[in-house]
């Protein structure tokens, strides 16, 4: 799930909703602009701020 958010670190287990079988979402990535500014998982306890490295591509760049 990809959002559009200001503030990862507002972040609880509501926010995370459900998906389209009713099981709770685990993880959200969070980008502001157009970078990854964090990547969220739901232990279903609580939001841990998961360790990333973001890796950005040219357009046709990267391909099979």
């Amino acid at each position: 799930m990809v959002t559009v958010e200001s503030e990862p670190a507002s972040y609880d287990l509501k926010s995370f909703g459900k998906d389209s079988a009713g099981r709770p979402l685990r993880y959200k990535v969070v980008i502001k602009g157009s970078q990854v500014v964090a990547v969220l998982y739901n232990t279903g306890k609580r939001v841990e701020n998961l360790k990333f490295r973001e890796q950005q591509f040219a357009l046709g760049e990267y391909g099979t």
